[in-house]
């Protein structure tokens, strides 16, 4: 019987089995009266926070297999803005499930609300509960999820062993003996052993190790979820006014083996989660089926309703309210909003260097007659002109450029024609899956985002290969959906609706900022030699922390540095400024622009006023609204709209660039950058309008580092610059690996910022400091 755990938030929780609950024994406790003390309304609904759409499906299976009348939505189906968690502080399941909930959704829409006339408030909340399906906003419910992994205490060591000094506490938080293993950082830690697969790989290889020694040890996990609820607006339903936790202790769960399947479907790009492993153990299942094959075949199999910890949560939370089932009182719901139909299309192909004739493009899409390709076309001359060809349509499709002549003429040889045409397509294709990934996330583009399977096939591997190094739960039909043919692509699109791609997101405001611009805000005529750092601001892999710290700590010591970045404060983002944070505490002065996307990108990258706090700083206001500084004005932090509007000028500033480990966001990092050097040496001139940089070349230091993933060694970045290996030169491409890559590096900026007219000269510190920098645990 599956055990089901409910109480108020931050009480003791109360044990039942799903079957008693189903009785009605939550309502016989008595430990409720407030969630009995009316009748459940008729009407009411649900926000899944913090969610990703195959979460979604998980909640409406339950939903649907027990007939209920209760729509799940995703935030950005009802809020155009949505925030991810900052969940650092949190301590316990229930502590992040609920902080999920108030910054997700909870918070932004009080907080909007708040800050409305009565009659603006008034419609405000109609709207959400028009497209919520409610006829009031006090009928919708929040919730939001935490899961936990458990797996045997004696992989501890010999599995993680080479985890304990991990830079990040969340990660050496499994050291603790009263910590689940890995328990509610399972997320955290995977990520830090470079994905799902490779963590089951590891737990596997270590399990007949120990076997062969004669010590066998349980090769069983467990999955467990925490579900927390709260009314949106208070003054209808009747729940707890702190909110109410359900948790669903999941059975033991056995695992496959990995095989050489597996390992074929990862080079071929699959992304692997823990639903390709576990078995699903039911009599009506066949022996060996897993999750991921359940989920497709039968994603409303009892099973995964009522046994599985995800949909036996939401299941007992449903029949312990008394939501009521689908009957006559449906019919009385508001009418939601239809489905939004692409009709402007946009194709990589109109968009690139020397593009076919557009009869080409059009006549290979065939697109029906209610659809036409977008108007927006010709090579990308600035970031500018990638976002408005962006947002200037509803659907995206990404076409393989090898498929199409490319012709020498006047301005171009052959081979220019292709490589730029690879380099925008791949920078379109990055940019795309990095804001379109995981439909209702808070980056959400809402573009229905189409990927020609031969492109995928040949260019596209790095995505899928370098996801499952930061954030290790995306999967890629989250992201974009690669179709074969004609017949393929026009169902893709048409399918395109509301509840896939949830973010219906205006066309972006001009946020681009010239040089002089920042110069202005930031009181400064000249910056000096600027060294921009790329890198990832979610992953938890040791070198993409400790790597940059140690260089950015040894560059912030010489004069005349002026260092940018995206100023995120997990991951390579963290270890940059945390480097450059020892440097000024060691008496050093420094200089460090962080430029954040707020609408987008930054919500994912860590909370930046906590950050400062955390290290002793107290931010203060500049002129401009955008701009605040901190630690005696060495660190300064401006905050811009969107992603591309905050890579424009970081780009633009730099005379070099230095690329860590990273994902998604970091390929777009680096494709700019090539494309911009690329331009440089073909037409003599970037893609830095408004930059006296325009004309220059930017080199690009890469950082990688050799790991073992599935028993091999390889390198971060050798699937991405693997097409680009004969054009590294020409691209400005330096790869820095080995022992002594940090000295290369910090060799090659001296070398470089003298060949620009800026003598870098080593400083003298203010004051004497024996402090630990950060990066050396």
């Amino acid at each position: 019987m599956t055990k089901i755990l409910m109480g108020r938030a931050g009480e003791a929780l109360h044990e039942f089995t799903l079957e008693d609950i189903k009785r009605g024994a939550v309502r016989e406790s008595g430990i409720f009266p407030e969630l009995y003390k009316s009748a459940w309304p008729a009407m009411t609904a649900g926000v899944l926070v913090s969610g990703v759409t195959r979460k979604l499906d998980e909640d409406r299976a339950a939903v649907s297999f027990g007939g209920f009348d209760f729509p799940v939505n995703l935030p950005p189906a009802l809020l155009p803005k949505a925030l991810e968690d900052y969940k650092e502080d949190a301590e316990t399941q229930s502590q992040i499930a609920r902080m999920k909930a108030h910054v997700g959704f909870v918070g932004p829409v009080r907080q909007h609300i708040s800050h409305l006339k009565p009659d603006d408030a008034k419609k405000f909340k109609a709207q959400i509960a028009r497209r919520a399906g409610v006829l009031d906003l006090r009928y919708l419910l929040a919730e939001a999820d935490d899961r936990n992994l458990i797996l045997a205490e004696a992989y501890r060591e010999p599995a993680y062993g080479t985890l304990r000094d991990h830079w990040n506490a969340q990660v050496r938080e499994i050291f603790n003996p009263e910590h689940p293993l890995p328990g509610k950082r399972v997320k955290e830690v995977d990520s830090a052993r470079y994905g799902v697969a490779n963590s089951v790989y590891i737990q596997q290889t270590v399990a007949r190790a120990l076997a062969q020694s004669g010590r066998n040890i349980p090769q069983e996990c467990r999955m467990d979820t925490t579900k927390f609820w709260q009314v949106v607006e208070p003054g209808r339903l009747p729940l707890p006014e702190q909110g109410l936790i359900v948790q669903a202790i999941g059975q033991p769960l056995r695992q496959r083996e990995f095989t050489d399947k597996d390992e074929e479907a990862i080079r071929r790009g699959k992304i692997l989660t823990y639903d390709d492993f576990n078995l699903a153990d039911h009599p009506d299942v066949a022996e060996g089926t897993t999750f991921a094959q359940l989920k497709r075949k039968s994603p409303q199999h009892p099973f995964l309703v009522e046994v599985h910890s995800p949909g036996a949560a939401m299941t007992a939370s449903l029949h312990a309210f008394g939501v009521h089932k689908l009957g006559k009182d449906s019919a009385r719901r508001p009418r939601q909003i239809s489905p939004h139909k692409p009709r402007t299309v946009i194709s990589s192909v109109s968009g690139i260097t020397e593009p076919p004739a557009p009869d080409v493009v059009r006549s290979k899409l065939a697109f029906p007659n209610n659809m036409g390709l977008s108007r927006e076309n010709g090579g990308i001359t600035d970031l500018r002109k990638l976002e408005i060809m962006a947002y200037s349509g509803q659907a995206f499709v990404v076409q393989d450029p090898d498929q199409f002549p490319a012709r020498a003429g006047e301005k171009l040889t052959q081979r220019e024609v292709k490589l730029l045409r690879r380099l925008e397509t791949d920078l379109i294709y990055a940019y795309l899956a990095t804001m379109s990934t995981q439909a209702g996330a808070p980056n959400h583009i809402g573009r229905s985002h189409m990927v020609e399977m031969s492109y995928w096939q040949k260019r596209g591997l790095w995505h899928s290969d370098l996801c499952n190094l930061g954030l290790t739960g995306d999967i890629e039909t989250e992201a974009y959906r690669t179709y074969r043919n004609g017949r393929q692509l026009m169902r893709g699109l048409e399918d395109w609706d509301q509840a896939t791609y949830q973010h219906q997101v205006n066309t972006p405001g001009n946020d681009f900022l010239s040089e002089r611009q920042i110069k202005r805000i930031l009181g400064r005529q000249d910056l000096g030699y600027v060294v921009s750092g790329y890198g990832s601001a979610s992953s938890f892999i040791d070198a993409a922390y400790k790597v940059p710290c140690e260089f950015f700590n040894r560059l912030s010591r010489y004069n005349g540095v002026f260092q940018v970045n995206g100023g995120g404060t997990r991951g390579s983002m963290r270890g940059m400024n945390i480097g450059a944070l020892d440097a000024i505490k060691a008496g050093y002065k420094v200089d460090v622009l962080g430029i954040r996307s707020i609408t987008d990108v930054s919500p994912l990258e860590g909370g930046i006023e906590d950050f400062i706090n955390e290290q002793g700083y107290r931010p203060v206001q500049g002129r401009d609204p955008r701009y605040v500084h901190y630690a005696n004005g060495q660190m300064h932090i401006l905050n811009l709209s969107r992603l591309l509007q905050r890579q424009a000028p970081i780009l633009g500033l730099s005379h070099i660039s230095t690329l860590f480990p990273g994902g998604k966001g970091t390929i777009v990092e680096a494709l700019i950058t090539m494309l911009n050097n690329a331009r440089v040496q073909i037409y003599g001139e970037g893609i830095r309008s408004k930059f006296s940089l325009n004309s220059e070349r930017v080199p690009l230091l890469i950082f990688d580092h050799d790991f073992e993933y599935l028993g091999q060694q390889r390198q971060v970045f050798d699937t991405f610059l693997k097409p680009y290996r004969n054009d590294l030169d020409f691209l400005g491409i330096h790869v820095l690996t080995g022992p002594h890559q940090i000295d290369r590096g910090i060799d090659f900026v001296l070398r470089h910022s003298e060949s620009m007219g800026h003598k870098l000269t080593l400083q003298t510190p203010h004051v004497p400091s024996c402090h630990t920098p950060a990066y050396a645990p």
